[in-house]
């Protein structure tokens, strides 16, 4: 069953827990000096970034409340009319808190399985991930956000699509503990809209 998010942030239940939850955020997460300049030659650039440098103090303090603690923070810069590959970031992370801006006409898809025969790449910043041809899989999941801090399911095949002439840039924060989808949406829920 394809399920469309029509609505910027709106994330819809269908008998199945979805793959992303809007977060009851309503402040600004990014830090305003934070560099959104190009390293690498590459379409989509995964940047690693330091908390001080990418996370507003009030960003902070939220993340505080939710007693999560970022490990790992990648800045996504997206290019005009570019998109991922369909991959799974890490089998050992379930989820990431993100943050997208730039953009206003990008989406984010999940995918099942059909063939399990994937291959690993990697990144612009060397982090592996596990690569699927759009063959192997069929999206099952798709949403739309702009200016909204989610939680989003990284242990599942996705992709993002970039619908604009404009960059995208997203800012992913990995977190401890490492829960499963299950869980850390349990642990959130008070948070979430």
């Amino acid at each position: 069953m394809l399920v469309y998010h029509l609505l910027i942030g709106e994330c819809i239940i269908n008998n199945f827990m979805k793959n992303c939850y809007e977060l009851n955020f309503s402040g600004n997460f990014v830090c305003e000096n934070l560099n959104l300049t190009d390293k690498f030659n590459n379409p989509w650039q995964t940047i690693d970034v330091s908390m001080n440098e990418s996370i507003s103090v009030e960003g902070q303090n939220f993340l505080k409340k939710l007693n999560v603690f970022p490990t790992n923070i990648n800045l996504f810069i997206g290019d005009p009319l570019a998109s991922t590959r369909i991959h799974i970031d890490s089998t050992n992370q379930s989820y990431a808190l993100n943050y997208s801006w730039g953009s206003i006409d990008s989406t984010m898809c999940w995918y099942n399985i059909l063939d399990n025969n994937y291959n690993l790449s990697q990144t612009t910043k060397g982090n592996y991930f596990f690569k699927f041809d759009p063959t192997q899989v069929v999206e099952i999941e798709k949403i739309k956000l702009h200016k909204k801090l989610v939680i989003v399911r990284i242990d599942k095949p996705h992709a993002v699509y970039n619908h604009t002439n404009e960059k995208r840039y997203c800012l992913s924060v990995r977190c401890s503990p490492k829960f499963s989808w299950e869980k850390i949406i349990n642990h959130l829920s008070p948070y979430i809209l």
